[in-house]
């Protein structure tokens, strides 16, 4: 890859700090340099995919987090005496560390693909890329 593209990579990998505006801009950076290097179309895809388990992440936990808030209030109507207001109320704040938790995970993995891409190094996520890469064979070979 040469600096542009890696810049144009590290960059895309850094949108992750946004879930869906990076995840556009992948997109975008993807469709338009798809054939330039396949070195640059992996480091792409790769942001893609990790930024899409990310807004995964995100729409659950949101769910989860209704689901605990709504549920309570449910439960507490219908059944005051249970002594569930101490579990509805653990529930949306245990969803919230997780959440937290899982968002600072996708910005530090983002962050550190990003500085790698930036110093000239290739990044491969552990797990993503295994898959990636095989998809990609895959394609060639059918090609």
């Amino acid at each position: 890859m040469n600096e542009e593209e890696r810049n144009l990579a590290a960059i895309s990998h850094l949108g992750a700090i946004l879930p869906i505006f990076g995840l556009g801009l992948v997109f975008i950076s993807f469709l338009s340099r798809k054939e330039k290097s396949p070195s640059l179309q992996f480091q792409l895809l790769q942001a893609f995919v990790f930024q899409f388990i990310e807004l995964l992440f995100v729409v659950l936990m949101v769910v989860l987090y209704l689901i605990g808030i709504f549920g309570s209030l449910i439960f507490s109507t219908f059944l005051p005496q249970t002594g569930q207001p101490f579990l509805s109320a653990i529930f949306p704040l245990i969803v919230s560390i997780f959440f937290f938790a899982g968002i600072f995970v996708f910005i530090a993995f983002s962050g550190i693909a990003a500085f790698t891409l930036f110093s000239g190094k290739e990044f491969e996520y552990p797990f993503l890329s295994i898959f990636i890469k095989k998809h990609l064979k895959k394609e060639e070979k059918e090609a």
